[in-house]
């Protein structure tokens, strides 16, 4: 039997190296869920999300650095910061909190909670349009 947290550090492999939809495919469920904090329901957004990060971040990308996992029940907690600089010189360094929900090791629900204010001031317009 596979361990919750496994499957939720290889999902963030998976997302880190081939992509989100990739990621979601592997992982997700057929009614996978992804919340994000100031943007709503993204599951059928992280195409054109993956897409303006890949237009907007300079040659480093973007790196996400996941510091603990905590489980219980069907639920894995991760706590994590992102680190990444656009082309126009903007640093994004973002605390986030993932909340996932796990049934048959699959992902359901995929919770996203950050610091809004700083997403938005690096960011900017370029999710305002999802």
């Amino acid at each position: 039997m596979t361990n919750d947290i496994d499957v939720i550090r290889s999902f963030f492999d998976v997302m880190q190296t081939e992509g989100f939809e990739a990621a979601i495919a592997k992982f997700g469920a057929k009614d996978f869920t992804w919340w994000a904090a100031g943007l709503g329901e993204i599951q059928d957004k992280v195409g054109r999300i993956g897409q303006i990060m890949a237009e907007n971040l300079d040659q480093d990308g973007l790196r996400l650095d996941r510091n603990t996992f905590t489980g219980s029940d069907n639920r894995v907690a991760v706590e994590a910061e992102c680190f990444a600089t656009l082309k126009d010189g903007k640093k994004y360094n973002n605390k986030y909190v993932f909340i996932f929900y796990i049934e048959d090791s699959k992902i359901r629900v995929m919770k996203e909670y950050n610091d809004t204010a700083h997403a938005h001031a690096v960011w900017g317009q370029l999710f305002d349009n999802l």
